[in-house]
Formats: C-alpha cells, structure tokens, sequence
C-alpha cells in the first residue's frame, strides 16, 4: 500500500532537482566559455607570433635590400672608370694579384702563402680573369678598383637570407666574387668534368649584385 508523501517533501525534491539541472547548465556554460577563450587566446598568441617573425623576416630583407643598393652604387663608379685611384694604389693592390701557371689571373698564390687564413676566414673577395683576356690598363684598373667592394659585399652577406655568393661582372670579362673561392679548377680534373659530373645548383632570382 502506497504511503503519501507530504507536500513538503515533493517540493524539497523538485527544488533539489531543479538547483541540480540548474548548476548543471552552468558548469557546461562556464566551461565552454572558458575553452573558447583559451582557443581564441592562443589563436591570439599564435598570430602575434606569426606577425612578429613575419616583420623580423620583411626588416632583414629591407636591410639587405640597402645594402645591395649602395654595393650597386659604388660599383657604378668603377665601371665608369670614375673611382679615384692612385698609381701607386692600384701598385699597392695589384701586387696581391697574378697569373697562375695556366695563365689565369687571381689572388691564389697571394690568399695561400701570404695572407693564409684562419679556418673558414674567408671574408675576401677572388678576381675571375681568364687566361685570354690581357691584363691592360682597363682590366687592371677595374681588378684594382673592384678590391674596394670587399667591406659591401661582407655587408650583404651578412644581411642576406641564404645568400651564397656576391659578385661583380664587367663587360670586359672580370668577374670579382666575394666570398672568397679560388682559381684551382681545371677541366682536366674528372671532378671539374661536366660530361662526366652533373651539378645542381638552386635557382636564384638575382637582385642586382647579388646571388
């Protein structure tokens, strides 16, 4: 036989119950909020993130944009023959320059026995002169005036994403690379063989002196 339970009771439980569902909802409500604004604060994070390497990146191009700008400036002068330049300071730079025995002029013999560097202190520039081109006074002219690029070339590398190589070429046929690799190539060396080598070499969109 069913008991009757007292009107007290029913409400005690139906308040019970509705405080439950009640705190229920709001635990859910909170805690979606709450995962939402985690979700936007490392949305936030991460696109601070992005934005500070993105003008770390955009500063180091403008930065080596300037400086490949003023190397192609000060490079304009010596083309034109307009660099100003003693006898005896083109004597003084030319002296580290020479033929080797294949007749092909660079700064090998001067770079190995008289400056010798330290391990990988290659921050020089090589002179690319083929053994048929004569070493009039234009060419040497241009050879010795191009020495002076040294400190700009440095100064793009040193700014530059990836950027392998700085060079100057002339009409003429010189061709100053910074940094430093030598003439010691020959055809006659398997390794230096392109019918029996095949090298790759990532392509490069050149901005001015740059490579």
């Amino acid at each position: 036989m069913l008991k009757k339970i007292p009107s007290f009771w029913l409400f005690f439980i139906w308040l019970t119950v509705t405080n439950l569902v009640t705190l229920a909802l709001l635990s859910v409500g909170v805690y979606s909020s709450t995962r939402t604004q985690v979700e936007e604060e490392q949305q936030r994070q991460l696109a601070a993130r992005v934005a500070a390497q993105a003008e770390a990146i955009d500063a180091r191009l403008r930065e080596f944009e300037t400086a490949t700008v003023l190397a192609a400036s000060a490079a304009q002068p010596i083309v034109r023959g307009e660099f100003p330049l003693t006898a005896e300071e083109q004597a003084a730079v030319l002296a580290e320059y020479e033929r080797d025995g294949r007749n092909v002029l660079g700064r090998d013999s001067w770079y190995y026995t008289v400056h010798r560097p330290a391990f990988n202190n290659d921050q020089i520039s090589n002179v690319y002169l083929n053994s048929n081109v004569p070493l009039d006074e234009r060419m040497a002219y241009l050879v010795a005036a191009s020495h002076s690029l040294d400190t700009l070339f440095r100064d793009i590398v040193a700014r530059g994403i990836n950027t392998q190589w700085v060079y100057l070429t002339t009409a003429e046929g010189m061709m100053r690379l910074y940094p430093w690799h030598d003439n010691n190539y020959n055809n006659n060396d398997p390794f230096w063989e392109p019918q029996t080598q095949i090298f790759y070499t990532e392509v490069i969109a050149e901005n001015t002196l740059a490579g």
